[in-house]
């Protein structure tokens, strides 16, 4: 089952949601809010139903990994972390214009210079936090195939290459 926190902060926070800028106080509190209860609820639900969850969640700090970790220990369950190279601004901005479905916050990067300091220093802090080893594996952009056999073949095996 495929928890994806854009998703899930638009269910919890319904239309309130789409107007909040990125790096507001109100957009950090929605984010934290969305991972904490997929993180504590979704993945124990999923898990305790049999299923397996994963988890989208694009610029997830080191903090929510080792909350992950804790839910996976609490629940007996393997993590599999998979952590995947940023998008530049620019390519993130280019599939935006061509994403009529995603429910992402970063749709507005392309008119709103707070908008994309605010996406640049999240992925700053997302590269700064993951600076140290873990029990994850670092996927470099490259073709969506080439990334997916990366994350398949860690996911399926033991190997954890960082």
């Amino acid at each position: 089952i495929l928890f994806d926190i854009d998703e899930v902060r638009r269910n919890l926070f319904g239309p309130a949601d789409i107007a909040v800028p990125i790096g507001s106080e109100t957009n950090r509190v929605f984010h934290a809010s969305a991972h904490w209860y997929i993180l504590k609820a979704l993945i124990p639900g999923a898990l305790r139903a049999g299923q397996t969850p994963i988890m989208v969640a694009t610029h997830a700090n080191r903090t929510y990994y080792e909350a992950a970790r804790e839910t996976a220990a609490s629940e007996g369950a393997i993590l599999k972390f998979v952590l995947l190279e940023t998008l530049t601004a620019e390519e993130t901005i280019r599939r935006s214009r061509t994403d009529t479905t995603s429910y992402s916050d970063t749709r507005d990067l392309a008119g709103d210079p707070a908008q994309m300091e605010a996406y640049l220093a999240s992925t700053r802090a997302f590269l700064q936090s993951y600076r140290e080893p873990g029990d994850y594996v670092w996927i470099p952009q490259s073709s969506l195939e080439e990334m997916a056999a990366v994350a398949l073949n860690y996911i399926f095996t033991q190997e954890v290459s960082n």
